[in-house]
């Protein structure tokens, strides 16, 4: 995933036109700090409209397993039973038992 670099806070002298680490003019800064915050709001919204449409698809793909057909939730819902990794600590593993 990108990564962002982003500085959103530095000081300026009363006397100076320029900000002390960057060394740019008040206005650049701003402008600098609004398009890293709204990179970094675009980043956010990829990332739930990649992970809503992940959450749709395990939902309707369906998959054959040796337990027979399940969609892709269920599926990882029965790995993590089988494997003792539910919230449950292992006893809902009913195909085990």
């Amino acid at each position: 995933m990108e990564q962002v670099s982003a500085c959103f806070v530095d000081t300026i002298k009363p006397n100076e036109e320029k900000v002390y680490a960057k060394r740019i003019d008040r206005a650049e800064y701003a402008k600098e700090a609004e398009a890293a915050y709204q990179q970094i709001n675009d980043l956010i919204e990829r990332f739930q409209k990649i992970d809503a449409a992940i959450v749709d698809s395990n939902a309707k793909t369906e998959v054959k397993t040796s337990y027979g057909t399940f969609i892709v939730a269920g599926a990882i819902s029965l790995r993590s039973r089988l494997r003792g990794m539910d919230s449950y600590d292992g006893e809902a593993d009913f195909e085990g038992k």
